[in-house]
């Protein structure tokens, strides 16, 4: 079932990015320290029961593509223009590499990737709100996507592309979180890595970092998993995790402050939801399959707030009996 709240953009408090403000460049600084943890969902499951002991939470917008028709997500690729749903696309280099395709079980968005330097660029397929933004709804909040990728397994090792998730802010920042998921080559596993924005209290390392998560684990093999990235407000936390809710779920969390870091991460309202392919280093096309996407808001109450909260819960209840 697909659930769009994207035409609430009365009262939005940023514009979109345009195209121009678009960064066309590649992850550029990896984090090298030992403030990642992994967190097996501990820590993002007493995230989550603080967030639902405030019990204030928005879903910004999701779809599973079912509903959608078959062929281009967008026809203009320019961002000017939206396509199905209120999703925008922007990419240089030839050839619409976003598209709608039958699946078993419904539809699924289809991101490829071309074979030369031109055709092989980035291409943004993003969602901000009918390019109204979505700033009015996360500013000092929390933020959490959600999304499914299936991730084939090729007859040519030579086939490096990958799919990304990132959010901006309106300037067209990165923004908070984000993810990178290479496709799974014949003889390798495609690793995971996690994006979050880290002021470090200079400007020369000030910027998008990636965090290797997995690489050659069975979780990381070919098929379809389950991924969500999210941002805990309250404790500047950063989580990133796939196949949510099952005993095999892996999960990893990082925490800005307690590693040194400036303002905890880059608190800077999400203002839209990127996914991107990019050609990497292959010499073949390629292709992931996109879907289930899911962008929440939360009022995450901060960890004494919420023992607060359940306190008073057990007060009621001794008070009733």
């Amino acid at each position: 079932m697909k659930i769009s709240l994207s035409l609430l953009s009365v009262g939005m408090i940023a514009a979109a990015a345009t195209a121009a403000d678009r960064p066309i460049s590649d992850i550029t600084l990896e984090y090298k320290g030992s403030g990642l943890r992994q967190d097996n969902g501990q820590a993002y499951a007493a995230f989550q029961m603080r967030r639902q002991a405030k019990e204030s939470t928005d879903l910004l917008y999701s779809t599973g593509f079912d509903a959608y028709v078959t062929g281009a997500i967008c026809t203009d690729l320019t961002g000017a223009t939206m396509g199905q749903d209120m999703w925008s696309q922007y990419q240089t280099g030839s050839g619409n590499r976003w598209a709608i395709v039958t699946v078993a079980g419904g539809k699924a968005a289809k991101g490829t990737w071309g074979t030369a330097a031109a055709a092989g660029s980035y291409s943004y397929l993003y969602q901000d709100n009918a390019q109204s933004g979505y700033a009015g709804f996360t500013t000092g909040r929390s933020v959490e996507v959600d999304f499914s990728v299936t991730r084939f397994s090729n007859t040519v090792s030579t086939n490096k592309g990958q799919t990304q998730m990132r959010t901006f802010d309106a300037s067209g920042s990165q923004t908070t979180i984000g993810m990178i998921l290479q496709n799974y080559a014949t003889g390798t596993n495609g690793s995971i890595s996690g994006l979050a924005y880290l002021n470090t209290g200079t400007a020369a390392s000030t910027g998008t970092y990636s965090f290797t998560l997995a690489s050659g684990s069975s979780v990381t093999q070919a098929g379809t998993h389950t991924y969500y990235s999210a941002y805990d407000n309250t404790t500047g936390v950063v989580y990133w995790g796939w196949d949510a809710g099952t005993t095999g779920e892996t999960g990893y969390y990082f925490d800005p402050t307690a590693s040194g870091y400036i303002g905890a991460a880059n608190q800077v309202a999400v203002n839209e939801v990127d996914f991107l392919n990019n050609r990497n280093s292959s010499t073949t096309a390629g292709n992931m399959n996109l879907d289930d996407v899911a962008i929440y808001a939360y009022d995450v109450p901060a960890p004494g707030a919420a023992a607060l909260l359940g306190l008073a819960g057990i007060v009621a209840r001794r008070r009733r009996n």
